[in-house]
């Protein structure tokens, strides 16, 4: 009986451990911003943003609904991580300013929908806010597509600045 109550206990622990979500995180380079992308067991893909510790983007979805092929893009399996570090200064043509400072880090989260569909999902964390855009890679089994929804959310937490 202890021996039966063992290995199921053990079983749970390896399931869950395996389809446990998975949780990705980028910090701005001088640490006041965080990000963190969660990949659930579920398939969804969330997002939400830190500002000095305080919740200003409460968990929020992202995904698409394409109108041609007929597709809702919801559920991903998550194939591969990238992150990187940006630090340069360019001169502008004209301005009020001689020289800019472009320093961020990136985080890359490449995704595979149920269709076998992939994603590039890039944010670039600044000092000063995130941003994010999508990235649909050269493949077989999407040539030409028309999107008929963007279903990125955006759950502000408050009347921020």
């Amino acid at each position: 009986m202890l021996q039966r109550l063992l290995a199921t206990l053990c079983f749970i622990a390896i399931v869950h451990t395996v389809y446990a979500d998975q949780v990705i995180s980028i910090n701005s380079p001088d640490g006041t911003i965080q990000l963190g992308v969660n990949h659930r067991d579920n398939g969804d893909l969330i997002y939400r943003i830190l500002y000095k510790g305080k919740t200003v983007i409460a968990p929020s979805g992202l995904g698409f609904k394409l109108k041609s092929p007929d597709q809702l893009m919801t559920r991903f399996q998550l194939i591969g991580v990238d992150s990187s570090q940006v630090d340069e200064t360019w001169n502008p043509v004209w301005g009020e300013q001689k020289t800019i400072r472009n320093n961020y880090r990136q985080l890359t989260v490449k995704v595979k929908d149920t269709a076998g569909v992939t994603i590039h999902i890039v944010f670039r964390v600044f000092n000063d806010g995130v941003g994010f855009r999508y990235e649909f890679p050269s493949q077989s089994k999407l040539n030409h597509f028309i999107v008929e929804e963007e279903l990125t959310q955006f759950v502000v937490t408050g009347d921020h600045k």
